[in-house]
């Protein structure tokens, strides 16, 4: 089972848009190196947008921006891009989850 990060997901969402688009990426960076060094390497960051459109309120739609973060996700030496899929095939053991309450 994964989970969204609410934090980055919003910031995509609903503040990077009103950022130059070198500011926000680097900002997204830091976020997700702060994240790697407090949690174990196997980390997974679920980036999931809710259904608005966000790319709307974007200049250029969004292109600028995630064209700069996908080339820096890409490179980075401590980040992984891949689905949902992949990432599920790398454990062998599945642990039960505890029923967890609405809200």
């Amino acid at each position: 089972m994964f989970f969204r990060d609410d934090g980055l997901s919003d910031l995509i969402g609903f503040e990077y848009s009103k950022w130059h688009s070198d500011d926000a990426v680097n900002d997204f960076i830091h976020h997700l190196d702060v994240i790697a060094a407090n949690n174990a390497s196997d980390k997974v960051v679920a980036i999931i947008m809710d259904g608005e459109n966000a790319w709307e309120h974007y200049p250029e739609n969004g292109h600028r921006f995630l064209s700069q973060l996908y080339q820096r996700l890409s490179t980075h030496l401590n980040v992984e891009l891949t689905t949902f899929f992949s990432v599920s095939g790398r454990w062998n053991t599945y642990k039960a989850v505890k029923p967890i309450s609405r809200g």
